[in-house]
């Protein structure tokens, strides 16, 4: 009875333990025209692990198999993907992030500044010669 009792647990433990293994997810980041992007920002979400891409788009960065990724860079769309435990290659194509200005605005006051009037908020621009 105890060796039947034992058995359970270390199969139980077994589980558990490769349940939580990291596994090492590599791969490339690209924009929209399918250009490398060095600099995205690779975080696990919820955790302060992360990476940064090189100037060839790579990153590598280990992380438990159930993870979720996060990339993110300016200019472009936050995505968030699974890490697959079968697949340790996971290439990314970020989309552009484009924000409408509305309308502009320009008016002259009786200095040498301009306002300019971006979605109604007032913004001065000083001009220098």
């Amino acid at each position: 009875m105890k060796r039947i009792f034992i058995s359970i647990v270390i199969a139980l433990t077994s589980v558990i333990a490769l349940s939580a293994q990291n596994i090492k997810v590599t791969g490339t980041v690209y924009d929209e025209n399918r250009e490398p992007l060095a600099g995205v920002n690779v975080l696990e979400v919820g955790t302060t692990n992360g990476t940064i891409t090189d100037l060839d788009g790579n990153y590598s960065i280990e992380v438990p198999s159930n993870a979720k990724l996060q990339f993110s860079f300016i200019g472009y769309r936050i995505k968030q993907l699974n890490a697959v435990p079968a697949q340790h290659i996971l290439n990314v194509i970020m989309e552009p992030d484009t924000v409408d200005l509305g309308e502009i605005f320009k008016t002259t006051t009786s200095s040498d500044d301009e306002i300019v009037i971006i979605n109604r908020d007032p913004v001065r621009v000083i001009i220098q010669e």
